[in-house]
Parts: C-alpha cells; structure tokens; sequence
C-alpha cells in the first residue's frame, strides 16, 4: 500500500469528531486490509453492570474499518449500503481492536469483513457493502 492511501485514512479519522471522540486509530494496513484500534472509555457502557460495550459502537467499529479497508485496496468507497453485525460476547473495559478484510471491490460496490476483538477475544464480526466512486 503506498503512504498516500495510508495517510489518507489517518487524515480521514482525525477529521472526523465522532472518530475523534472513540478514540480511533490506525493501527496496521496492508494492501486491502485495516486494523483500527480504539480505547475503553466509560462514555462507551451500554450495561454497568457489569460495565460492557454498547453493541452500536462495535457496530461503527466494523463499518469504519470495513470502509478503510475498501480506501487500503485503492478503491474510492463512498458511503455504506448495508452493514451486518454479529455480536459474539460482551465487550469488558480494555482496549478494542477492529480487523477488516476485503471481500471484493468491483465497479459499484466492495465489500469487507470485520471482526473486533478484545485482548485477543472475539466480541463481534460484520460484513458491509460500500458504493464505490469510479475515478
């Protein structure tokens, strides 16, 4: 992947306040795939009792790494068209990790799978389809 793509993705996460206030950061790429890390914060408990994730953050985690993952293939993804979420178990205080993959990329849409992890645990997976702009 080269640094321009990279950087657009660091760019397009520190510009965004609702990515500014998760706390998200790139945290590996590869041509084709992402890992987004993001911080436990107590803004982010659905259940205090026991404190665990809110089931929508996990879901935002897998849609903003599907999407960068579509960016780290070279693609020009433009918006979500669909999103699934499968919730594993729950996610406890502790720092979060989101992988995506790319499925496909072709002349309207590219798809990607996700999967968020905790210490190595997984707690969710998704896949999201994305309109692709045609440069």
């Amino acid at each position: 992947m080269n640094d321009d793509i990279k950087n657009f993705i660091i760019d397009r996460m520190s510009r965004s306040p609702y990515h500014q206030w998760l706390g998200l950061e790139l945290a590996d790429c590869g041509d084709g795939w992402v890992e987004i890390s993001m911080p436990w914060r107590d803004e982010l408990i659905s259940s205090p009792e026991p404190p665990t994730l809110h089931g929508g953050i996990s879901a935002a985690l897998i849609d903003m790494a599907g999407l960068s993952a579509l960016r780290a293939a070279g693609a020009q993804p433009a918006g979500t068209i669909y999103m699934h979420a499968d919730y594993h178990r729950a996610g406890r205080p502790g720092d979060f990790l989101a992988r995506a993959e790319v499925v496909r990329v072709g002349r309207s849409m590219g798809v990607a799978d996700t999967r968020v992890s905790q210490d190595g645990v997984l707690i969710a997976s998704g896949r999201g389809g994305y309109r692709i702009l045609q440069e």
